[in-house]
């Protein structure tokens, strides 16, 4: 079984010509079909690299994971929060003092 690359191209889907097919009903098939079976074209010489891909692909899906929140808080003082309080429509300091 082959991976599809780029450059590869699909000529059916689940007994269906591609070329004769809407752009939306494809990206539906293609999005919520649980199995399909595709027919390709591809111009490759050489079968793909598989653990080159699984590198890459495991790449990828490390990127996307968030790293653990830290296991102490940061320090955050009194000034650093007040000045990242954003005030209301209105006011100003002229207010406070008054």
């Amino acid at each position: 079984m082959l991976s599809i690359i780029k450059g590869d191209e699909i000529m059916v889907i689940n007994g269906a010509i591609v070329s004769d097919l809407d752009m939306m009903y494809l990206e539906s098939v293609l999005q919520e079909e649980l199995a399909l079976c595709m027919m390709m074209r591809s111009s490759r010489t050489e079968p793909p690299d598989l653990a080159g891909m699984m590198r890459a692909t495991d790449d990828i899906i490390e990127s996307l994971v968030c790293p653990p929140p830290p296991s102490e808080p940061p320090v955050i003082s009194e000034e650093m929060i007040s000045g990242l309080i954003v005030p209301a429509p209105g006011w100003s300091k002229s207010n406070m003092c008054s």
